[in-house]
């Protein structure tokens, strides 16, 4: 029995990593809002090193 679950966990697993994969999520607003916080987060770091 615990193969069989094994199994079927592994399944699931690879099922869900292969979508997260082909997933195109740049049209995502909290993809988007998160990238722009890194970006201005950066830029900030940026500006206090000059």
């Amino acid at each position: 029995m615990f193969s069989w679950l094994a199994a079927l966990f592994e399944e699931a697993f690879r099922s869900f990593w292969s979508w997260s994969v082909a997933t195109d999520r740049r049209d995502d607003p909290v993809y988007k809002n998160n990238v722009r916080e890194l970006i201005e987060r950066n830029r900030r770091f940026e500006d206090a090193r000059e």
